[in-house]
């Protein structure tokens, strides 16, 4: 484990200490050292605002995912259940772009390509379309839904927040690339 963290540390050079904290603790608990303390930790610096202001702005997505993650190895059971909505999220955004990366699918067909462009639906698998990319209220649906089971969890909602956002603002990713071709993409 001591390897870990040294190797761990200097990532966090320059960022506020409370970024390595919350990495550390992390790191602890995936290894099941101290497990009690450092999930107390963890939740002290997620659950006191003023920290959680500061820490989040300051953690890469991968450190965001780990937080949510742990409360959902650890949390209570709606914490749980609320975390692995942004496990999910990430996790499957990150499948998309991987499979993106190494798809060049040339069964797909070109006319249901062309539908699925010109606002039409097509035939995916089992019953499920695809979702009308631009006027389509899936995505709005889902995370209003997402936000309503985060909205009691203050730290898991400004989770979502944080991540959501680093997700458009990179634009490299399906949800920020569709966000753009649908205007009633977000809940209002």
């Amino acid at each position: 484990m001591k390897d870990k963290l040294r190797k761990e540390r200097s990532t966090f050079a320059g960022q506020p200490e409370i970024c390595w904290i919350c990495a550390r603790s992390i790191i602890a608990i995936r290894r099941a050292k101290n497990v009690e303390r450092h999930w107390g930790t963890l939740r002290y610096l997620m659950e006191t605002k003023n920290i959680r202001d500061v820490l989040l702005p300051h953690l890469p997505t991968k450190w965001l995912k780990s937080i949510c993650d742990t409360y959902a190895d650890h949390g209570t059971a709606d914490e749980q259940a609320a975390a692995m909505c942004l496990v999910l999220l990430v996790n499957l955004t990150r499948m998309a772009e991987t499979e993106r990366f190494l798809s060049s699918d040339a069964s797909v067909d070109e006319n249901q390509l062309n539908k699925v462009i010109h606002g039409c639906s097509v035939q995916l698998w089992d019953g499920l379309n695809t979702f009308y990319v631009d006027t389509g209220n899936m995505p709005r649906l889902m995370f209003g839904r997402i936000e309503k089971i985060l909205s009691p969890h203050a730290p898991l909602l400004a989770l979502y927040e944080t991540i959501i956002q680093r997700m458009l603002e990179s634009g490299g990713n399906m949800i920020a690339r569709l966000e753009k071709m649908n205007p009633r993409f977000w809940p209002e």
